[in-house]
């Protein structure tokens, strides 16, 4: 389960990057 919010973690810094 602890992985699931690692995962999170990335997509919101990913997202975070693209959205400049």
């Amino acid at each position: 389960m602890g992985r699931s919010k690692i995962v999170l973690g990335a997509v919101v810094l990913a997202s975070a990057l693209l959205a400049g």
